[in-house]
């Protein structure tokens, strides 16, 4: 029901800007006004319908289903092993990328429910998981799918080695034993991350 009233009042909002629009099709800058006034309005008719139906609780982020909430991200694991860039592809059909991490308290959330998972399935990778690591664009210089550099890592000891002599290992796999440059045609289970939604 609030979250019904919040959307009447986001399309009544709408309704009175699109009439400003018409109004006066050339003065951008009160175009813009009238955009953050609107989105202020939204923000506090929120609030109140927060705080006066005390259904706050109904309209905290969540995850579509099949997906774990940690923080304000959504995970899903993908137990089918697939190359990189096939478990890319997965996560983009479902509305996410490979997993960014960004912390060791992420690392061990995602560490902690593969684990889980290997000794409920039979795990064909061994505990190995692709997350959105790489180094295509030049060796070395790792970045995550999302184009951010990374701020936090762990990589295994002796690790990014690029295959010694092989080397082609441009992507990125974590393990408990910790990161690991791996071979981008190697099927792996993974992780796809997302943002929670209302």
């Amino acid at each position: 029901m609030a979250t019904l009233l919040v959307l009447c009042l986001y399309v009544v909002a709408l309704g009175g800007l699109s009439d400003g629009f018409l109004a006066n099709p050339g003065d951008t800058n009160e175009v813009l006004s009238e955009i953050q006034q609107v989105r202020e309005m939204i923000s506090v008719l929120t609030e109140q319908v927060r705080s006066t139906c005390g259904c706050a609780a109904a309209m905290t982020s969540r995850c579509p289903d099949g997906w774990t909430k940690f923080h304000n991200s959504c995970y899903y694991f993908g137990v089918i092993p697939k190359s990189w860039q096939d478990a890319e592809v997965a996560c983009e059909r479902l509305g996410g990328h490979l997993a960014t991490v960004h912390s060791a308290e992420e690392e061990k959330f995602m560490l902690d429910y593969v684990k889980r998972e290997r000794n409920d399935l039979v795990d064909l990778s061994r505990g190995y998981t692709w997350i959105g690591g790489h180094d295509f664009l030049q060796e070395s210089n790792w970045m995550w799918i999302t184009d951010e550099i990374f701020n936090f890592t762990n990589w295994r000891a002796g690790n990014p080695n690029n295959g010694g002599a092989n080397g082609n290992e441009d992507c990125l796999d974590i393990s408990h034993d910790g990161w690991n440059d791996n071979i981008c045609s190697n099927r792996l289970n993974y992780v796809c991350e997302r943002k929670t939604f209302m």
